[in-house]
């Protein structure tokens, strides 16, 4: 698998990148830190000093899927975000496994139910209002692409309870 950078650090100009070729990364085995100083770590490690999140490469995968963008938050400010995980399947205590999942990134887990609709195929990440942001590194967490990134349904929020500024909707593709 590989993927495209497609947004440098801020600190080279459009000019010289325009001469330049594009970067293409392999995806399972390292990520790109950081286009200006080309340091490849594996992981998914922190920006270098002066290579911000405000800078950090968007990665796109096949057909221009968004596959990673700013790097994860610290485990404390993950620790700030409530997330709300919805059952969307009928496999009993599915829910419940993506919660210990987040919680052992460093997520705060608000709330574990079923989801009204219990017929979903693939997971989503929904966030409420200026939790965008959140919902991402909740996805990256879980290697969800970030398509499945949306706002929040007034139903997976009524049942997420009002808590929850990030709504994981488990879908039958974690069931397996």
């Amino acid at each position: 698998v590989t993927a495209t950078v497609v947004k440098p650090c801020s600190s080279i100009r459009l000019a010289t990148l325009r001469a330049r070729p594009v970067t293409v990364v392999p995806l399972r085995t390292a990520t790109l830190v950081c286009a200006r100083s080309a340091r490849v770590a594996a992981g998914g490690l922190p920006p270098p000093a002066g290579c911000g999140a405000a800078t950090w490469p968007t990665v796109l995968g096949a057909g221009g899927v968004v596959l990673s963008s700013p790097p994860a938050t610290t485990r404390a400010e993950r620790a700030q975000t409530s997330v709300a995980v919805l059952n969307g399947t009928t496999v009993t205590g599915l829910a419940r496994s993506v919660a210990n999942r987040i919680e052992e990134q460093g997520f705060t887990t608000v709330a574990v139910t079923d989801a009204s609709n219990q017929a979903q195929s693939d997971t989503k990440v929904e966030y409420g209002a200026g939790h965008r942001d959140e919902a991402r590194d909740v996805a990256r967490s879980l290697r969800i692409p970030a398509d499945q990134v949306v706002a929040a349904s007034d139903v997976d929020s009524t049942t997420a309870g009002p808590n929850a500024e990030v709504v994981v909707v488990v879908g039958q593709n974690f069931a397996r």
